[in-house]
């Protein structure tokens, strides 16, 4: 018994030590210890209940979290969704997040346009569909890089 107790200590050690550093998804923290030798399964989920009830782990905090992160870096919304779900975060907390984000998008995109090709617009096509190619892999849909050259 006093060798589990050790063994769920060190695991919450490890816990800690990945939370300190930054905000985690649950499915994240999940994988991270399941990973290690010192955390066994069944402790796993245990574990990652305390923490959430604590309010040490928040699936919450952290969509909140990368969402602020992704807008500052210039990502729009289909790129900061697919991150998100990659790190295991559940689809609808990621609509709530995305949706009622006070985030003018269109804004985003222009100042990350901007920022890479300057503040003149383009006038000839081969030009403009290189700034679009760059703005959808930024994560924009084509109707807000459409907006941004019609109005511009």
């Amino acid at each position: 018994m006093l060798k589990k107790e050790k063994s769920q200590r060190r695991c919450l050690d490890v816990a800690y030590g990945l939370l300190a550093r930054r905000e985690h998804s649950r499915s994240e923290l999940q994988n991270k210890l399941a990973q290690r030798d010192n955390c066994a399964e069944d402790d796993i989920d245990e574990l990652l209940d305390l923490l959430a009830a604590d309010n040490i782990q928040s699936d919450e905090r952290f969509v909140e979290s990368m969402v602020r992160s992704a807008i500052n870096k210039g990502q729009g919304p289909v790129k900061i969704r697919y991150k998100l779900q990659e790190h295991g975060v559940d689809s609808s907390l990621i609509a709530i997040y995305l949706d009622n984000a006070e985030v003018d998008w269109g804004d985003v995109l222009h100042q990350a346009r901007c920022k890479r090709f300057g503040d003149t617009t383009p006038n000839d096509y081969p030009t403009q569909a290189k700034q679009s190619r760059f703005l959808a892999g930024r994560g924009f849909s084509a109707e807000m890089i459409n907006k941004e050259f019609i109005y511009d």
